[in-house]
């Protein structure tokens, strides 16, 4: 990792709010911005470090950035529904608004070189233009400086990377569409880059919507390019973003203009607009709406759309032993994989930096990051409840249970799957509801069951969490890491905290500027007080101490090595810790009562300032 990191000379920079709803989104958009840089490029792109301040709170360094991991894994493992994901990017803190051109920083309005290289051309050749008619009459003057007006805008387009040109928000259904090669950019006064950006985005959702008709292709490119320059070449670097843009226009283009639905000849069409496919709409319609409201097929496409735009379910849960998450694909929307892929990035920068990211994942799923094979073993950490079936349904088979037996059970070669992964009735194979299971497909149909639910029904999620983590390391460096190492290195030791390593890596200082008193007791005191903690209150000490919940898998994974600082007795005082350096600041108490006391009191406030 360190022969990734190292050569890196570029930060990543997280100004982000610590409520999970800003939190999530946030993060996610910075990293899309940080990592879309690279182009159409597959390349990791590694940082050298992590550069994390909570908004409102004060504080910034190494211990703020180890404490966001903690906080950004227990706010993804929160059982709640997802917060907007799609939301515009955070703005860019004030230090760093007045250097829109710094490509190696970690805020979101990120311009690239092509970017820079026109706008410098652009300058250059106005800068000439004023010159040849600066002798010229009063007109020419007027000309030049509509031109002039013309390129500063085009610039602050750029620049800025906020908000849309156009009168609304997107997505605005009454943009005029565009329609390429013809005179719609004089008529909107574009430049000649922003006319080529527009002509490459319907040449893009062309190419991704290959049943659109070119008169919906045209109204959904008029309505994208009311966005800023920056969103247009983000959606131009970014499949995904196009894809998650053109599904937005769909929504709004069918909500607030359904005539489009009604003039449609065929349920395809109607299916593609809603971006679902054609067997999962079963709706008639009527050649031309009624007047006086909407029909019962209008009314029933609606609730179908709401269903199928409904995915903000929580991206993991718990399938079998607790405190092991495995994914939860949803309905693998554009912004749900790109929410997995944001996870990947997550968990490739902790192993970068050599943080803690406390998310647990089974060891199917990490085996798949790794690029190794899941066994039938895995399974038993998957779901250790329908592993003991099986094999008990493979015993009795080897055990001399007959064919009718087994054909009692009812058995095909199709699994009900839990409602994390879908709720619904999975094939195996191809008409696998109508393939019973015998004694000679025994092993077959525990070996589909199986890698069904642990590869096949996550496999989109998987996919997009695999890509995000290669965003940042290369594969190459995975290669001779096992699960069991993979485990270790992103979410520490096992989660019980072993005191005597602990204490055997803590430094102590001494600020009591009291030499005749001996503070052997005191230690005493407070590891003795520690080991009465119970298992989650040592967590939280470790979390209030360090800025991570859980010991590393060696003393080198803290930087420095974690110190205790014993200062002027002060029973009023609570103790404090400076996360950046794991340092804990405990005043001379009185008593061990009174430590144990003031101990809990400050790690249940969690009032540390990460300086």
């Amino acid at each position: 990792m360190e022969r990734l990191r190292l050569p890196q000379s570029r930060d990543l920079i997280l100004d982000v709010q610590r409520a999970r709803a800003d939190l999530i989104p946030e993060s996610f958009a910075i990293l899309n911005a940080f990592f879309n840089r690279r182009g159409s490029s597959n390349a990791a792109l590694p940082c050298q470090k992590i550069k994390v301040t909570f908004r409102d709170e004060p504080g910034e360094g190494n211990g703020v950035a180890r404490s966001y991991f903690t906080v950004i894994a227990e706010a993804l493992l929160t059982q709640d529904k997802l917060p907007q994901l799609d939301r515009p990017p955070p703005p860019l803190p004030a230090r760093q608004q007045s250097h829109g051109h710094d490509r190696d920083r970690g805020g979101v309005h990120w311009m690239g070189n092509e970017a820079s290289t026109r706008l410098r051309f652009m300058r250059e050749h106005m800068r000439g233009e004023q010159l040849r008619e600066a002798s010229n009459s009063a007109a020419s003057a007027v000309a030049a400086a509509s031109r002039r007006a013309l390129a500063d805008r085009v610039e602050a387009e750029m620049l800025v990377g906020a908000g849309g040109t156009g009168s609304g928000a997107f997505p605005d259904v009454t943009a005029p569409p565009f329609r390429p090669n013809s005179s719609s950019s004089r008529h909107f006064g574009w430049s000649p880059e922003r006319t080529e950006m527009a002509e490459a985005i319907y040449e893009n959702i062309t190419h991704l919507r290959p049943s659109f008709s070119s008169s919906v292709v045209q109204r959904l490119s008029g309505m994208i390019l009311q966005l800023d320059m920056a969103n247009l070449e983000l959606m131009l670097q970014n499949e995904d973003v196009l894809n998650a843009r053109v599904d937005e226009a769909v929504q709004a283009l069918h909500q607030q203009r359904p005539e489009l639905a009604y003039h449609s000849p065929t349920s395809e069409m109607m299916a593609t607009l809603v971006g679902s496919s054609p067997s999962s709409v079963n709706l008639s319609f009527s050649p031309s709406p009624l007047a006086g409201g909407k029909t019962a097929a209008a009314k029933e496409e609606e609730k179908v759309e709401e269903k199928l735009n409904d995915d903000d379910d929580p991206l993991f849960y718990e399938p079998g032993r607790p405190g092991f998450y495995a994914l939860r694909p949803g309905k693998n929307s554009p912004a749900r994989l790109t929410a997995f892929r944001n996870v990947g990035r997550l968990i490739g920068l902790a192993l970068l930096q050599g943080e803690i990211f406390p998310l647990c994942l089974t060891r199917a799923t990490v085996k798949y990051i790794l690029g190794r094979p899941a066994t039938w073993s895995d399974f038993a950490f998957h779901d250790p409840v329908m592993y003991e079936t099986l094999r008990k349904l493979v015993m009795d088979v080897e055990g001399g249970m007959g064919e009718d037996e087994l054909g009692d059970l009812c058995l095909y070669f199709a699994v009900d799957l839990p409602i994390e992964e879908g709720g619904k009735d999975f094939e195996l194979i191809a008409f696998g509801r109508d393939v019973p299971v015998t004694r000679r497909n025994i092993y077959d149909f525990v070996r589909l069951a199986t890698e069904a639910r642990m590869l096949r029904v996550p496999e989109q999620a998987l996919q997009a969490l695999k890509r995000g983590v290669l965003d940042v390391i290369t594969a190459d460096t995975l290669e001779l890491i096992t699960a069991d190492d993979f485990r270790l290195l992103l979410n520490g030791v096992d989660r019980a905290i072993d005191l005597q390593q602990l204490a055997s890596w803590t430094n102590w200082q001494d600020e009591t500027h009291d030499k005749n008193q001996d503070k052997t007791r005191f230690k005493h005191w407070f590891w003795n007080t520690v080991d009465k903690f119970t298992t989650e209150e040592k967590q939280e000490l470790l979390y209030f101490w360090t800025g991570s919940p859980a010991m590393p898998a060696s003393q080198a994974g803290f930087a420095p090595l974690p110190s205790v600082t014993i200062r002027p007795a002060d029973d009023l005082h609570l103790p404090t810790a400076n996360t950046c350096i794991s340092r804990l600041y405990i005043p001379q108490y009185s008593s061990k009562a009174v430590m144990r006391l003031k101990l809990l009191l400050a790690i249940q406030t969690k009032n540390f300032g990460f300086v």
